[in-house]
């Protein structure tokens, strides 16, 4: 079995390259049922998503639907929606990435009023057999604690999760 061990921010994040597209086998949660991801940051989990809580550092889990998944974090850099962005982009994707396309950064309206910001892109990744799609998401609040969201499906399935990643995004509480 290899690992994959990235440095986020000064962090690890930890997994198998296969990982990405392997079903996770987690409890699913009741939908919309919230989960304190850390002080001050709760998500909803979107109806037909199962969770699995690695625990470790950052705080983070992944959930998954069966076609697409999600990896959610409290980021350990600090800065604006556009520097999370790209620090995830940077300290994650490319290093496990052969090939990777990614849209610029565009802002997103959530109702808390918190700043945030998404990028979509479109890769091929070490260990993964297909294409991937997704978005990474970034919700900074006022006091610097930053929630990351990157959900990805195999290349042409990912419209069928889209709406779920990005109702995760615009539902989370980053106070």
């Amino acid at each position: 079995m290899v690992l994959l061990f990235v440095s986020f921010g000064g962090f690890l994040v930890v997994g198998e390259p296969s990982a990405a597209t392997q079903e996770i086998t987690g409890d699913p949660e009741a939908p919309g049922q919230p989960i304190q991801l850390g002080p001050g940051v709760t998500i909803s989990v979107p109806p037909g998503w199962s969770v699995e809580q690695p625990g470790g550092q950052p705080p983070s889990l992944r959930l998954s639907n069966g076609i697409g998944q999600m990896y959610i974090a409290i980021s350990p850099v600090t800065g604006d929606p556009g520097q999370q962005l790209q620090a995830y982009l940077d300290e994650v994707l490319r290093p496990q990435a052969s090939q990777i396309s990614t849209s610029p950064s565009q802002p997103i309206e959530i109702p808390s009023g918190n700043p945030a910001a998404f990028f979509a892109y479109v890769g091929t990744f070490e260990g993964v057999n297909a294409p991937l799609e997704g978005e990474v998401a970034a919700v900074v609040a006022p006091g610097g604690t930053a929630l990351v969201v990157d959900g990805w499906a195999p290349e042409g399935q990912f419209v069928s999760i889209q709406e779920d990643v990005r109702s995760t995004v615009v539902s989370a509480e980053v106070a």
